[in-house]
């Protein structure tokens, strides 16, 4: 029985991840940018080298952004702290973006 088991895992694991991967590409940078943020943190607690993690995003970014050891590190921070709560409120984000706009309200160039 896991002989067959085993079998159909075999066949339908390449068929799950395509039809996963298929469909990542709809999603928002926002919920691509929380999967990354997700699996980077899960690599790294079940062992996998920072660097390992960095050099496979430097590898595969779209931008040509070189990704750090610390970088990836700090991914998992995130992820911990995104555990328990959000990292940057709405209330905070909109104190930021408010006083940013107040900044460039009073800037006068020389």
């Amino acid at each position: 029985m896991s002989d067959l088991i085993d079998a159909i895992t075999d066949v339908l694991k390449p068929i799950t991840t395509a039809v996963a991967e298929g469909l990542e590409k709809t999603h928002s940078p926002t919920t691509r940018a929380g999967h990354t943020i997700e699996r980077a943190g899960k690599l790294l607690e079940a062992g996998i080298s920072p660097r390992v993690v960095a050099t496979h995003l430097t590898d595969t970014s779209a931008n040509g952004h070189v990704y750090s050891e610390q970088g990836v590190k700090e991914m998992g921070y995130l992820w911990q702290d995104s555990k328990t709560r959000v990292g940057i409120s709405v209330s905070a984000y909109d104190a930021f973006t408010e006083d940013l706009e107040e900044l460039k309200g009073s800037f006068s160039p020389a």
